[in-house]
């Protein structure tokens, strides 16, 4: 069993943005594959949290007119992994995404849970680092976009302010046509 003081579950980023300024000692959870492990472990035991699981707008993969790619926070390490647009265009970040953990945490874990961790392992922070990303964050007075490069504030600390939440991690066009690359993991 999960020591877990309450728990939020939204179905919109709007209603996740007036829980989170409603309660503002609750942290945020996406897929939440190593919160889950913090509490277990203590760290987390007791917190309040506000889960984004169940916000469709926060999942899935586009790409816009001008040809941005877009992926919600939401879209998981299989999601990713597959989709037919990381494929064709950042084919280095779906590999990147298949080689996090194992089955369980790739079908639970999240491309934004794993970067807002900040934890220096994130398998596919340092490529969507080298595909210079833009991330969008809402809060109750509108959004901000940050480049992820401006994210890490070091190790298991990123620039997220209260009350913020991810909504949408974008690549722009100039970043990935006419770029190739690969990625490697040492473990």
């Amino acid at each position: 069993m999960y020591d877990i003081a309450r728990l939020w579950r939204p179905r919109t980023i709007a209603e996740a943005v007036s829980q989170l300024a409603e309660h503002p000692a609750a942290r945020l959870m996406a897929g939440g594959s190593d919160a889950l492990v913090q509490i277990r472990e203590g760290r987390l035991a007791g917190q309040s949290f506000v889960s984004l699981y169940e916000i469709e707008e926060l999942r899935g993969v586009t790409l816009d007119a001008e040809g941005n790619l877009h992926i919600k926070p939401l879209t998981t390490f299989s999601e990713a992994e597959a989709h037919p647009l990381i494929q064709q265009h950042v084919p280095t970040l779906g590999y990147a995404a298949g080689q996090a953990g194992g089955p369980q945490l790739r079908n639970i874990g999240t491309l934004g849970g794993n970067i807002c961790n900040g934890v220096t392992s994130a398998d596919t922070a340092s490529t969507l680092v080298a595909y210079d990303a833009l991330l969008t964050l809402q809060h109750a007075d509108g959004t901000r976009t940050l480049p992820i490069s401006q994210w890490y504030a070091g190790p298991g600390k990123v620039h997220i302010a209260a009350g913020e939440i991810l909504t949408d991690i974008c690549i722009p066009a100039a970043q990935y046509l006419d770029f190739y690359g690969c990625y490697y993991k040492y473990a």
